[in-house]
């Protein structure tokens, strides 16, 4: 996770063409920072947008939330932590949100402007809007996604976690349901290849 730690002295702060500016992490999108930053200029529903860190958590970064150490240091910054989850990240959130309940979730799923608007200015008051009907995704399904990013086979992963090979399986079956996948694994590897490049056969 060194990339974590390397990104945040040098690409925390990202500003947009916007007269504001926003705590983003990652910024490797810009297009993302300055619609949220044109939105957030717009409506001015937010009293002091530098309380707050905004996260991409759209599925293009999901290798940044697959450990513990992100949000930890995150939280280093003292800003309070908004996750602003797309709609393939909803279980994932979850998840985060069940082991750290001060961090704030912003969904974006709905693809509803008047909503998210809606859900800016509940920012003011720390508030989360957490996603209904939706299942976190488990322990067991997180260290399975760790460990098939890095190319560990699916016998290994069995034989680490004492189960049988069917068990993992699910697993994989249950991911790729939670996080809206209709195919293998192997697809959402495709997402985070720019940024961790391991086999994944």
């Amino acid at each position: 996770m060194g990339m974590l730690l390397q990104g945040m002295d040098t690409h925390f702060k990202a500003r947009s063409h916007e007269p504001i500016t926003l705590a983003v992490w990652p910024d490797n999108n810009p297009l993302f920072t300055y619609s949220l930053a044109h939105l957030v200029s717009e409506t001015r529903v937010i009293n002091r947008v530098d309380d707050f860190l905004f996260v991409n958590f759209c599925i293009d970064n999901l290798i940044y939330f697959i450990h513990d150490d992100w949000l930890e240091n995150l939280h280093q910054t003292g800003l309070k932590v908004v996750l602003v989850i797309d709609g393939f990240m909803h279980s994932m959130a979850k998840y985060w949100y069940k082991k750290q309940e001060d961090i704030i979730l912003l969904s974006m799923g709905d693809n509803d402007v008047t909503l998210f608007v809606s859900a800016l200015d509940s920012l003011t008051y720390g508030q989360s809007v957490v996603p209904k009907d939706v299942a976190p995704i488990t322990e067991k399904e997180l260290f399975v996604l760790r460990k098939r990013l890095t190319g560990m086979s699916v016998r290994n992963i069995a034989l680490i976690l004492n189960c049988s090979i069917k068990s993992i399986y699910y697993c994989h079956y249950s991911l790729c349901k939670k996080l809206k996948r209709s195919s293998r694994l192997g697809e959402i590897y495709l997402h985070c290849s720019h940024l961790h490049e391991a086999d994944f056969t």
